[in-house]
C-alpha cells in the first residue's frame, strides 16, 4: 500500500513498512484508524480487511461518540 503521504506526517511503521495501531486499530495519528494488509501480512486477505473494516468502524464509532460527535 502506498502510505508515504501519512508517513512524511509521522505515521509510526515498523521495519517491513507495515502501519502500527493499537487494539483499536488507531494509529499513532489523531483520527487516523488503519486495518488490511497495510497492518501486515497475516491481514492481507479480503476476509480479514473486511473484518478489520467492521472493526475500525465499531471502534471510529465509539471514539467520535467518546468526544461528543454527532453520529447519526
Amino acid at each position: 500500500p502506498n502510505h508515504n503521504l501519512l508517513i512524511s506526517q509521522g505515521l509510526i511503521v515498523d521495519k517491513e513498512g507495515f502501519v502500527l495501531v493499537d487494539e483499536n486499530l488507531k494509529t499513532n495519528i489523531e483520527n487516523v484508524f488503519a486495518g488490511g494488509d497495510v497492518i501486515g501480512k497475516d491481514r492481507s486477505t479480503v476476509v480479514h480487511a473486511v473484518a478489520d473494516g467492521k472493526r475500525a468502524a465499531v471502534n471510529i464509532h465509539k471514539y467520535l461518540s467518546s468526544r461528543g460527535g454527532n453520529i447519526g
